[in-house]
This record gives C-alpha cells, structure tokens and sequence, in this order.
C-alpha cells in the first residue's frame, strides 16, 4: 500500500455519512461555502472587478484539478486550525477564557467550515468524475 492510497484511505476518503451531503447541509455548509473564496459570491465579485466572468478552474479537466485542489486546502485548513485550536487551549489553561473562545469561534468559522466544505465539495464530485479517475487509490 502506497503512502498515496494510505491517506486516502485512513483520511480523504469521504465516508458513508459523509456521501449523501446530508449532514454538511444541515450544518450550512452549502450556504457558508459560497462566501469564502472560489465560491458562488466571490467568484461574482472577482468577475464583477475584472469585467469578465472568473472560474478558478478552467479548461476540459477542470473537475479533476477541482478534485486535487480539495485535498490541498483541505490539509491546509487542517494543519492551521490545529495549531489554533493548540494557542485556544494554552490561552483557556493561563485564564484568558474570552481570547479563548474568540480564538475558538474565530477557528470554526475559518478553518473548521472550509474543511468540511472541501470534504463536502469531495464526496459531490466523487459522484460526477468517473471511477477510473480513482486508480491512485488502489496502488
């Protein structure tokens, strides 16, 4: 088993619960998702100031690098909101309760809801993009 196939497996891999998009959307994700960057609003606004319509991702595969561009912001926003969550707890155990939870909302509302995003836009073009496209999984 490559390393590849690994993190799909034990991480990426969008799971059961996950597939239907049933929770994502009562939690708002598709709501939220529209107004950080690549999504519905922004891709407007940035079309609006540029005079022409924006897409981020352009050409015939655009789907796929959609795909891939997932799993990057996805461990970005991981990564970060970790180290976040790791000052939110050392500022809670030195009795800087409001820094801590504005940290911790802060941190829901820029990390923790585009990972789920990510994770939602996932399991949504897992069911568009062929199953060939998956080999890297199995290697």
């Amino acid at each position: 088993m490559s390393l590849t196939s690994a993190l799909w497996d034990i991480y990426f891999k969008p799971r059961s619960w996950e597939r239907s998009g049933r929770v994502y959307r009562a939690l708002g994700v598709h709501k939220i998702k529209e107004i950080y960057f690549y999504g519905g609003y922004m891709n407007t606004l940035i079309g609006t100031i540029r005079g022409r319509r924006y897409r981020p991702f352009e050409g015939p595969r655009w789907l796929e690098h959609w795909f891939a561009f997932t799993f990057i912001a996805e461990i970005g926003h991981t990564i970060i909101g970790l180290v976040v969550i790791c000052y939110s707890a050392d500022c809670l155990v030195r009795g800087r309760v409001m820094v801590s939870l504005f940290t911790f909302s802060i941190n829901i509302i820029f990390n923790a809801y585009p990972v789920m995003s990510q994770r939602y836009n996932r399991a949504r073009l897992m069911r568009v993009l062929p199953p060939t496209f998956f080999s890297f999984t199995k290697t």
